[in-house]
C-alpha cells in the first residue's frame, strides 16, 4: 500500500487538508496526518480542530522519506509560515526530493517548498502572491501543476483535483477517473 504524509501546524486551511486525506484514503493510500506543534489537536485557519494521527516528535530525523511514498503540506495561514519557518519541515522536503519521492503542497503551502530551494525554475501553481519572488520559477496559475515530483495546487478550491493528482501519480489515472466518477466530481 502506499504512503503519504501530511504535515500540519495551527492554522492549516482546513479544506484542503480534510478533502486530501479523504479522497487518498478512498484511493487505498495511506494519509497520515501528522502535527508538527507537539500536540495531536490541531487547529485550522478557520477554528476546526482536528487530531492528527501522528506526532512529528515521534519520528527519528529524517524517517519520514524512509517510511512514506509523499509529503503533502497544506496552504492556510499562519499555517504556511509555521511550516515554512521550521527547520525540520524544510530538512524533510530535501529528504524527500533527494529520493526522488513526491513532494506536494496547495494554495500557500508552497511557500515552504521555496524556501527548501526546490522550485528553483519549475512549473508550479500556487494561491497568488503568496510567493514573493516569482522570478525563479514558473508560475502558471492553474488549479493543479506538476513537474517532476513536485506536485503543487492553487488553493482550497483546487484540493480534490490536488488529490486526484496525486492518486494518478501513486497509484494510477485510472484510478482517479473512477474516484472521480464515483464522487461525481
Amino acid at each position: 500500500m502506499r504512503k503519504t504524509v501530511m504535515l500540519a501546524d495551527n492554522g492549516f486551511e482546513e479544506i484542503e487538508a480534510v478533502s486530501v486525506i479523504d479522497i487518498l484514503r478512498r484511493g487505498e493510500i495511506e494519509c497520515h496526518l501528522c502535527s508538527m506543534t507537539g500536540d495531536r489537536l490541531i487547529t485550522g485557519s478557520h477554528g476546526i480542530k482536528i487530531q492528527a494521527d501522528r506526532l512529528y516528535s515521534d519520528f527519528s530525523e529524517g524517517e519520514l522519506s524512509d517510511i512514506y511514498d509523499a509529503v503533502i503540506l497544506p496552504g492556510g495561514m499562519p499555517g504556511s509560515r509555521n511550516l515554512r519557518d521550521n527547520e525540520s519541515v524544510i530538512d524533510e522536503l530535501k529528504n524527500f526530493n533527494k529520493k526522488g519521492k513526491f513532494v506536494s503542497a496547495i494554495c500557500a503551502a508552497p511557500i515552504a517548498l521555496e524556501r527548501a530551494g526546490l522550485l528553483k525554475n519549475k512549473k508550479v501553481t500556487f494561491f497568488p502572491k503568496s510567493i514573493e519572488n516569482e522570478n525563479t520559477l514558473i508560475y502558471t496559475m492553474c488549479n493543479t501543476e506538476q513537474d517532476g515530483n513536485i506536485i503543487t495546487g492553487k488553493a482550497p478550491g483546487a484540493a480534490a483535483e490536488f488529490a486526484f493528482r496525486l492518486i494518478a501519480n501513486l497509484k494510477s489515472k485510472e484510478l482517479a477517473d473512477k474516484i472521480k466518477a464515483d464522487m461525481f466530481y
